[in-house]
């Protein structure tokens, strides 16, 4: 989901478990473009099962291409935090912050606290 706002966005690419999740990141970015005059949030979400379609796949690659900020939270297939990881590991240091929530190791390598992961 896509906001408009003359200021320069922060992108914020995530990969979340459920829809419950992903609803509750466009209601919380939604609400920091309406409340607040300095600040324009634009985000992308997947839900972790999306990542299994090369499509999909493709789409959140490019997206973490354009993106200022990466949020994963409960990535605990394998396979697909393997594929998580290799998409985000190449942008970390570009990224200006990587939060991960309990997730894979894969996922949250180089954290130093067991339930959430910030890089900056």
């Amino acid at each position: 989901m896509f906001f408009t706002s003359p200021l320069c966005p922060v992108q914020v690419v995530y990969v979340v478990l459920e829809s419950q999740y992903q609803a509750s990141m466009s209601i919380a970015a939604q609400k920091i473009n309406d409340q607040q005059k300095n600040v324009c949030v634009e985000v992308v979400g997947y839900l972790l099962e999306e990542l299994r379609d090369d499509g999909n796949y493709a789409n959140f690659q490019a997206d973490l291409a354009d993106a200022n900020v990466f949020i994963g939270s409960l990535i605990f297939v394998q396979e697909l935090a393997e594929k998580v990881e290799a998409a985000v590991a190449p942008r970390r240091d570009e990224l200006d912050a990587v939060v991960v929530f309990p997730s894979m190791p894969e996922v949250s390598a180089g954290a130093n606290v067991d339930w959430c992961f910030f890089f900056c």
